[in-house]
Formats: C-alpha cells, structure tokens, sequence
C-alpha cells in the first residue's frame, strides 16, 4: 500500500514521465495444444457421408513458461523457459541482465532516467543476490 503511494505522488509531480520510466514484468504457463473445436473442424458434406474421424489432443501436450517484461510502449523482451527448466535466483539474475541490455538497445535513455521495476514478490525476484544486482543497475 506504501510503494502504491508513493508511486501516486510521484505520478502526481511528474506525470507521464513518472509513467515512462516504469517497466512491469510477468510470468505465465502456456500449453501448446492445438484445441479444435467442433466449429472449427466442420466440412461440407453429403447428408450420408460417413463422419470424419478427429484425434484428441491432450491438454497436457506440454507447457512452457513464458517470461514478459513491457513498458507503456509495448513488450521489451520475451523470454521462454525451457521444458522442466526452474526459475531461481541465478537464472533470474541472468534475465535480468538480458533485459537490461535490452532496455538498452530498444529504449534509449530509459537507463539513464531511472528505471522502476514492477514485479512480484516471487522467491527468485526477492532473493538478496537479485535485489543487490537490481540495485546495481
């Protein structure tokens, strides 16, 4: 409720740039399957035709985690996790690096006004190694 508030006044003062400088991030499981619905397969056919025959696609064909960092200008970079792979601390760190090379090359002078983070508060966001490299930046 704090940082909200903060984050307000400093809306407040500074405006639209406050809002330049934010950079927000994300993580989501996406399953690849290729759902066909009973719409989407309909054929036009004899009313004796026999019935096309349909494989089943299991829900759980695989998923991956998907890593999104945007601004108010749209998706600075996207980082998929391999199948089995786990996010910690390290693994973390390196994104982290990734993004910033990112910000870097895709919004020029956004390092240099200050970047603001938002992020959960995930055990690899929060741990002291990632907080310290955050910092750094």
């Amino acid at each position: 409720m704090g940082v909200c508030f903060q984050h307000l006044l400093h809306y407040r003062t500074e405006g639209n740039n406050f809002l330049s400088r934010i950079v927000a991030c994300d993580e989501t499981c996406c399953h690849f399957f290729d759902p066909a619905t009973k719409q989407m397969s309909m054929e036009w056919q004899h009313s004796g035709s026999p019935r096309p025959k349909k494989t089943r696609s299991s829900i759980r064909a695989g998923k991956v985690m998907l890593t999104c960092f945007f601004d108010k200008n749209g998706p600075l970079m996207l980082e998929w996790l391999e199948t089995g792979g786990t996010v910690n601390a390290n693994r973390y760190c390196d994104t982290s690096r990734k993004l910033k090379t990112a910000i870097k090359n895709r919004r020029c002078g956004m390092l240099s006004n200050g970047v603001i983070l938002l992020q959960d508060n995930a055990r690899p966001h929060v741990a002291k190694v990632c907080k310290d490299l955050l910092q750094h930046f």
